[in-house]
C-alpha cells in the first residue's frame, strides 16, 4: 500500500477476524440494507478502516455494526472521510470517522 502521511490522533490497533456492515444513512433506512459482513483493517478511539469491493462517496454518512470476537456488536454512526481505489486483492479501503455519539450530543 503506498505511505500516506498519518493523519490520526488516536493509534490504530488491528483485531483479527472483526468486521463491519455498513449501509448509507437515510431518513428511509426501512429500504436500505446492510452491506454483507466485511473485514476491518484498523480501528481507532475516532474511526475504523475497513475493506469494501467497491468506493462509498466521501462525505456521506454511513451507520456502522461492528462486530470484535468475543464482545457485543456495537453500533455508530460515521462520517466517510476517504475511501481509496487503491486496490489489493480486488478490495477498496474506506476511512470512516465515527460521529460524536452520548448525551446532549448531535446525531445525524
Amino acid at each position: 500500500m503506498p505511505e500516506f502521511k498519518e493523519r490520526r490522533n488516536y493509534q490504530r490497533i488491528q483485531v483479527t477476524d472483526a468486521t463491519v456492515a455498513y449501509r448509507v444513512h437515510s431518513y428511509l433506512d426501512i429500504f436500505n440494507r446492510y452491506s454483507n459482513k466485511l473485514p476491518v483493517k484498523d480501528i481507532a478511539k475516532s474511526g475504523i478502516c475497513f475493506e469494501t469491493k467497491r468506493a462509498v462517496n466521501r462525505g456521506k454518512i454511513v451507520d456502522l455494526k461492528i462486530v470484535i470476537p468475543g464482545q457485543k456488536k456495537i453500533q455508530f454512526k460515521g462520517n466517510v472521510v476517504w475511501s481509496a481505489n487503491i486496490k489489493i486483492n480486488g478490495s477498496v479501503f474506506t476511512g470512516i470517522q465515527f460521529l460524536p455519539f452520548g448525551k446532549g450530543l448531535h446525531r445525524a
